[in-house]
């Protein structure tokens, strides 16, 4: 299996390491895109060359690439999926960048022709999962 991961965490930036190393000591070889630091996600031809594509944001919340750091969706992520690729995406914040304005007390629901419903199973967003007042749920 070829795997391209993408780091799309530019908050702490060492964390990428650790999904690095799990796929090394897996024992599978994989291409390696800094989005955060080439201020662009990786191309559908990119990529399409690979099988599984591992989008990890981290706990960064702001101008991901993700969202092409303008919180639009992205259509090359949208046409690598079409093409049956596997994409796997991890990390904590990346709606609240999209969707700053929703607190842990609102949702926003999403249905068919969403991205997030389409390309990402989700049907609602509860939110962020702790207030900035310093105090963790």
């Amino acid at each position: 299996m070829s795997i391209l991961l993408v780091n799309d965490n530019n908050n702490d930036i060492e964390r990428v390491e650790v999904i690095k190393t799990a796929i090394d000591n897996s024992g599978y070889c994989y291409g390696y895109w800094d989005a955060a630091t080439e201020s662009a996600g990786p191309s559908s031809e990119l990529m399409n060359s690979f099988d599984l594509v591992i989008w990890y944001t981290g706990n960064d919340g702001g101008s991901l690439q993700l969202w092409n750091g303008d919180e639009t969706e992205n259509q090359d992520i949208m046409d690598y999926i079409d093409n049956g690729g596997m994409f796997w995406l991890q990390g904590l914040d990346f709606l609240f960048d999209k969707y700053p304005g929703i607190n842990p007390d609102s949702t926003k629901s999403f249905v068919a022709g969403d991205f997030e419903y389409d390309y990402l199973g989700m049907s609602l967003y509860h939110g962020q999962s702790h207030n900035d007042d310093g105090i963790w749920s």
